[in-house]
């Protein structure tokens, strides 16, 4: 009786799983995507140091996330938007403390011009 010895075949490598990767991946990436544009605002920044018309402006130091220094006194933001709605809008310039995130230091900057002051600074310590 004569036998065949079995032949092996080398499996070979499906596509179908590699494409379903590669679509997941596809979606996955369109779904984190953001479209939308990043909102710019414009902020002049100038020295700390540098000399000129200081004693016409005034000085916002942020020192936490819910404190600022105004006039050697210290106001919370709630009292800083008080303080912003009894005064004319005047040239004011902001200074932040080394840990205050950038966030807060938009927000701070963002409340200050709903309040009706267009001209802010942004000024860096030295």
């Amino acid at each position: 009786m004569h036998l065949d010895p079995p032949v092996h075949r080398s499996p070979g490598i499906g596509l179908t799983p590699l494409i379903d990767v590669v679509f997941i991946l596809l979606v996955f990436f369109m779904l984190v995507t953001r479209f939308t544009t990043l909102q710019q605002a414009p902020l002049p920044i100038r020295s700390a140091g540098a000399a000129g018309a200081e004693q016409q402006l005034t000085r916002v130091h942020i020192t936490s996330a819910d404190e600022v220094e105004m006039s050697d006194r210290t106001l919370s933001l709630s009292a800083l938007e008080g303080w912003l709605d009894e005064h004319d809008p005047r040239p004011l310039y902001i200074t932040t403390a080394d840990p205050v995130p950038l966030a807060t230091t938009i927000d701070v900057t963002d409340r200050i011009r709903a309040a009706g002051y267009s001209d802010v600074k942004l000024a860096l310590l030295e």
